[in-house]
């Protein structure tokens, strides 16, 4: 027995007891409470963020580990992801992330770190403030995916999550479960992933509950002369907010150039996407648009991408 074999063997026992496990705690994931660490709610690459988060049957490279981990079976050899988010009200969002697989079996590693700085502080109505403070969040990830027979795959990330605000600090683990089913004759891609499910310690003696959701998707590619074209639908079933529909479509030519938008429902704030991507040899250089109404303003992620297959 080679040790690929015995490697293949414990990511696929780890992944269905996980799945087995977590499924079960569902129903109380979705139960009330106050929501916390929202910031495992901004997505993972450009690419994803320029289709408006349509992304969970489509995900086959590092972002994965974030939109649904049994697209990590899609990595064959290394796969490295750096994203950085210029999110609203001065709000920084880092993001990296790699992962190795044969086409079978995956494994893969992500950090993210959020920081909000300069907020300011006041126990009172006063004309100034009495100090400034900051936000800091930080996630460490690690995912693995096996394939099984019939095109279906299995995915799980376990997440330690870590928040503070000014003084006060919490932390937990949460965990990802997912499913990604390939009709590779027909170009068709199924997905479903249940994210942020675990438990947080207490802020301040209040209760934080994970943004707990549920997203399925359908991704299905074909051919434009000279390019590809990739079409996905998802729909979004958070636990603390509307669900939403979510729509995205990437051509790209000539395996050079990707041009990317999306659309969603659910959020009055914003609701369309743009983006565009360059790849050069084993590197690609992604951008995603996505502005705000309201004068929240505007969003921007820069993603790069280093693929090394076997």
């Amino acid at each position: 027995m080679t040790c690929m074999t015995v490697f293949r063997r414990k990511i696929s026992q780890v992944v269905l007891l996980a799945v087995g496990i977590l499924i079960g705690s569902v129903t109380e994931a979705y139960c009330g409470g106050d929501t916390g660490v929202l910031f495992l709610r901004i997505g993972v690459g450009a690419p994803a963020s320029a289709m408006a988060g349509a992304y969970t049957a489509a995900a086959q490279d590092q972002s994965a580990c974030y939109w649904n981990p049994a697209g990590l079976v899609g990595v064959h050899g290394k796969n490295v992801l750096l994203m950085h988010t210029q999110w609203l009200q001065g709000i920084r969002h880092e993001y990296g992330g790699m992962a190795v697989g044969d086409g079978k079996s995956a494994l893969g590693l992500s950090f993210a770190y959020n920081t909000a700085g300069q907020l300011e502080l006041r126990s009172r109505p006063t004309p100034r403030p009495e100090a400034t403070f900051s936000i800091h969040d930080v996630m460490l990830a690690l995912s693995c995916a096996r394939s099984t027979r019939h095109g279906l795959s299995l995915g799980i990330t376990g997440k330690f999550l870590y928040e503070k605000i000014y003084i006060e600090s919490t932390s937990g683990f949460a965990f990802d479960i997912g499913l990604l089913y390939r009709l590779s004759s027909a170009h068709l891609n199924l997905g479903l992933s249940l994210r942020n499910m675990g438990k947080m310690t207490k802020l301040k003696e209040e209760a934080v509950r994970l943004p707990v959701l549920m997203q399925l998707g359908v991704s299905h590619q074909f051919h434009v002369t000279p390019g590809d074209v990739l079409v996905c639908f998802d729909v979004e079933l958070p636990r603390d907010s509307v669900n939403s529909l979510h729509f995205g479509i990437e051509y790209q030519l000539c395996r050079f150039l990707s041009l990317r938008a999306g659309y969603q429902t659910g959020h009055q704030e914003r609701n369309i996407a743009a983006g565009l991507g360059l790849r050069v040899g084993k590197w690609q250089i992604d951008y995603a648009y996505v502005p705000y109404y309201f004068d929240l303003g505007d969003t921007h992620r820069i993603s790069l991408e280093f693929c090394q297959r076997r």
